[in-house]
C-alpha cells in the first residue's frame, strides 16, 4: 500500500481569525459586535501565523489590527473634540 504524503496541510485557527477579521471589518459600525469579533480575530489569527500555512492567518492578523487601530483612532478624536466644546 502506498501513503499519500502530499496531503495539503491545513490551518483552522488562521483560517478563522482571518474570516472573523473580514467579518469584523464589515460589521465594525456595530457597537459591541466589533470588538466581540475582532479581538478574538487578532487572537486566533496571531496563534494561527506560528503554524503552517500562514498566510490567512497573516492577512487576518495585520486587518484584525489595522480595523484595531483605527477604531481606537476614530474613538479618541471623538472623545477630543467632545472634550473641546
Amino acid at each position: 500500500m502506498e501513503t499519500n504524503n502530499n496531503v495539503p496541510q491545513k490551518n483552522g485557527v488562521g483560517t478563522a481569525g482571518f474570516v472573523m477579521s473580514i467579518t469584523g471589518l464589515i460589521l465594525c459600525w456595530v457597537p459591541v459586535l466589533k470588538w466581540l469579533l475582532l479581538v478574538p480575530a487578532f487572537l486566533l489569527s496571531l496563534i494561527g501565523s506560528f503554524r503552517k500555512p500562514r498566510a490567512l492567518a497573516i492577512i487576518g492578523l495585520i486587518v484584525s489590527l489595522l480595523v484595531i487601530i483605527i477604531l481606537v483612532a476614530i474613538k479618541v478624536s471623538l472623545v477630543n473634540a467632545v472634550m473641546a466644546l
